[in-house]
């Protein structure tokens, strides 16, 4: 019976179905918005596209998500999508961006949206070193490194008018 436009921060995405709707339906969007990801890199590669086109269809469903035609070009900030799509090729090091992130949430408790944002800001970094564990055989890691920079760049962007406006009420 809510519409979640009109709630909150106005935003269709997880985080504030999660805050104005409760935590089961928030986790249930942001489930949904992560598999949205998943499955465009999966049809991507499933259509034949080769593992770096195959790249391309993940970032539509991150547009697509961030920039709804269904929503007057207006929509989620795209994290839990871009979750989904880069775990398709960055698994190993986004379990270290986890890791990260819980040392960020021990330091600072009160403000772990930041703290996520930053910590995920260091998964181009965890790319360059962790290359070892690329999990796709023989695939050059850079065009993850500039396409995960890009979609984390995508994501400040959307998230620093809400973050500006939340500490100038205090």
């Amino acid at each position: 019976a809510i519409d979640i436009r009109r709630t909150g921060t106005r935003n269709p995405g997880a985080t504030n179905v999660f805050k104005n709707v409760g935590k089961i339906a928030g986790a249930g969007v942001a489930i949904a918005d992560a598999a949205k990801g998943a499955a465009a890199v999966s049809i991507g590669l499933a259509a034949g596209l080769g593992p770096i086109a195959a790249i391309w269809p993940g970032v539509a469903a991150v547009l697509g998500h961030d920039f709804s035609p269904f929503l007057r070009f207006r929509g989620g900030k795209g994290g839990a999508t871009t979750l989904g799509f880069l775990a398709c090729y960055l698994l190993p090091e986004l379990l270290v961006v986890f890791l990260t992130w819980m040392v960020f949430a021990l330091a600072v408790r009160k403000h772990l949206f930041v703290a996520s944002l930053f910590a995920l800001s260091l998964l181009p970094f965890w790319v360059w070193i962790l290359e070892w564990s690329w999990p796709i055989p023989l695939l050059d890691p850079r065009p993850m490194i500039w396409v995960s920079s890009a979609m984390i760049l995508l994501m400040w962007f959307r998230i620093l008018p809400g973050l500006r406006e939340r500490s100038r009420r205090g």
